[in-house]
């Protein structure tokens, strides 16, 4: 009997490192299913009425398609019954939402539950969608806020709390049975048998002899019979106990930082801080060359390349090449994502140069660099 299974990612790239992992571990690749909240055209109803239509619960399907339609990615496949316990455990390892807790957070929030009548979501947010160009830039927008005398924009950005929890990973059952095997063994039994012999003899009667007397005597017989004694003995001890163990696990993520873009029309843009996005092309080659291949993908080292660019518009680094904020950049590093400089740092450098190179399209800079991201 096939299964459904489901999860939901905050991150586009856990969701996209599910979907590949389920494939490599030989799922079908035509039963998995990735829809992000983010696409244009993705109506909330539907995936409600797909999920309970494949046989999960409604309250577990409103959540799913909730998620979805606050921005988040949902992932599901077709499995046997068999596989399904294997699938949910290869999605865990990407960070899926816990949906409970999030639907207590909501609650906490004032949502009352999945509307399956509520207008479709993907209207919503295409309104939310910058419409003076078609940008191809993934620097993300939140709502404007009106204050006195204009509007109010917010750049923000996530922090990791990495915690941790008990779960049950298996286990020993010790049970005691009383089984009953045959013996045998040979004894020797002594036994006595009384024997009488009459026989004919013609003699003189003795001096001595009592004749004429009645007499009677007994004799008995005796012989031996097994006698068979248990005495219990303890012949091995089983003692259960556990053993304690720790060890270190690295646990890797990704963070969304949402940077605030001014585009001044019929002029030049200037960013309050500099984006990955501008210089895409050339970091994806620099990546390329130098990294694809190894233990971390793109969006890994896009991380450095952003933190490069970032520090390229610190006042404070103005005309100082990469050996004089090195020192400075790696500290700062370090306190965010620690042992891992050595991995990143020409990346980081490379993000540095580059955004000098191309200074001049920008004016001047008067921001300083924040922590690299985490």
């Amino acid at each position: 009997m096939a299964k459904i299974g489901v999860a939901l990612f905050d991150q586009s790239e856990n969701a996209r490192s599910a979907c590949n992992a389920l494939i490599d571990e030989g799922f079908d690749r035509n039963n998995i299913h990735m829809i992000s909240g983010l696409e244009r055209n993705v109506d909330a109803g539907d995936i409600y009425r797909t999920l309970t239509r494949h046989g999960v619960p409604d309250d577990d399907a409103g959540i799913y398609a909730e998620g979805v339609k606050r921005g988040g990615v949902l992932v599901y496949l077709r499995t046997d019954d068999e596989r399904a316990e294997e699938a949910a455990e290869l999605m865990a390892r990407f960070s899926f939402v816990d949906i409970d807790e999030r639907s207590r957070t909501w609650q906490n929030e004032g949502w009352s539950g999945f509307d399956l009548d509520q207008k479709d979501f993907g209207q919503e947010h295409e309104r939310g969608r910058r419409t003076q160009s078609e940008r191809t830039r993934d620097t993300q927008e939140i709502g404007d806020q009106h204050v006195q005398g204009g509007q109010k924009f917010e750049a923000v950005e996530e922090e990791v709390h990495i915690g941790k929890r008990e779960v049950e990973t298996g286990g020993v059952r010790v049970r005691s049975y009383v089984t009953e095997t045959p013996i045998e063994e040979d004894i020797r039994l002594r036994e006595e048998r009384v024997k009488v012999d009459r026989k004919a003899v013609d003699r003189p009667v003795s001096g001595d002899s009592q004749v004429f007397k009645e007499r009677e005597i007994e004799i008995s017989e005796t012989r031996e019979e097994p006698v068979v004694s248990k005495r219990t003995r303890v012949i091995e001890e089983i003692i259960v106990s556990k053993d304690v163990g720790e060890r270190t696990e690295t646990v890797r993520d990704s963070v969304r930082r949402q940077d605030v873009e001014v585009e001044k029309l019929g002029g030049q843009t200037h960013q309050s801080r500099s984006s990955v996005q501008d210089f895409d092309k050339d970091f994806r080659s620099h990546y390329d060359q130098n990294y694809a291949g190894g233990e971390y993908a793109y969006d890994d080292y896009a991380v450095g390349y952003r933190y490069g660019t970032m520090l390229s518009e610190d006042q404070r680094h103005k005309d100082k090449d990469w050996s004089g904020v090195e020192t400075s950049a790696r500290t700062q590093w370090e306190d965010r994502n620690k042992g891992t400089w050595d991995k990143f740092k020409d990346a980081v450098r490379h993000g540095y140069e580059k955004a000098r190179d191309k200074d001049s399209s920008y004016g001047s800079r008067g921001s300083q660099a924040g922590p690299p991201p985490g």
